[in-house]
């Protein structure tokens, strides 16, 4: 009996199919961060041009084309983080964690760092009225786009799932003013990134409060 019940479970397991990981964490990240680029960049564009010249910097200035790359990346690897968390026990969460915040902490100490070594000559050129707030307020719909996407996974731990998208939906556009506002080093720290953390705060808050709602 025990042979055959065994025989029987060996067969079926023989026949099962692999399926690829639960919600595909990979596209939803990546569906959403176009979404959120194309509406920052929109209302960026929208509000105020780009600062004149920047695409010619980009062609020109290896440090600031590193610069940019490497927020780019950051932010990528942060939207790809976000979403892993919110699916419990999703394969290589540790190494991508790692990954994220070593791109995170790079961009950052090169923006501080171009206190002293700018990447470009410091000017006004370019310099928008209310960029910090504009930071603020161009990263909250993609950040409750992002929170009701993640309604339809599993997410058990609301709190660090919520920080990171607010993280990744506060850079976006702080990343994006290295473009659309006055290149200023100094300027940048506190008036494009500082405006991340209230970001990140309501993230918290919002995918706590979705998360306890479908529970």
């Amino acid at each position: 009996m025990t042979r055959d019940r065994d025989h029987l479970i060996n067969s079926l397991v023989a026949e099962l199919t692999p399926v690829q990981s639960p919600g595909q964490s990979g596209r939803l990240a990546g569906a959403w961060l176009l979404l959120a680029m194309t509406f920052v960049s929109a209302c960026l564009w929208l509000a105020d041009p780009f600062r004149p010249g920047w695409h010619l910097q980009l062609a020109t200035e290896p440090q600031f084309l590193l610069e940019n790359l490497l927020g780019l990346i950051a932010i990528g690897s942060l939207a790809r983080l976000a979403f892993n968390w919110a699916i419990p026990g999703y394969p290589g969460r540790p190494g991508l964690t790692l990954v994220a915040l070593l791109l995170l902490g790079s961009w950052v100490a090169m923006l501080a760092a171009g206190r002293y070594w700018p990447a470009l000559q410091p000017s006004s050129a370019g310099a928008r009225a209310h960029c910090n707030l504009e930071v603020l307020l161009y990263a909250l719909p993609p950040l409750l786009l992002g929170a009701f996407a993640m309604r339809r996974l599993l997410v058990l731990e609301p709190l660090r799932t919520g920080a990171l998208l607010g993280l990744c939906a506060g850079a976006l556009p702080a990343w994006l003013m290295q473009l659309a506002c006055m290149y200023a080093p100094a300027h940048a720290l506190k008036y494009h990134l500082l405006p991340i953390l209230p970001v990140m705060a309501c993230g918290m808050v919002l995918v706590w409060l979705l998360a306890r709602r479908r529970n």
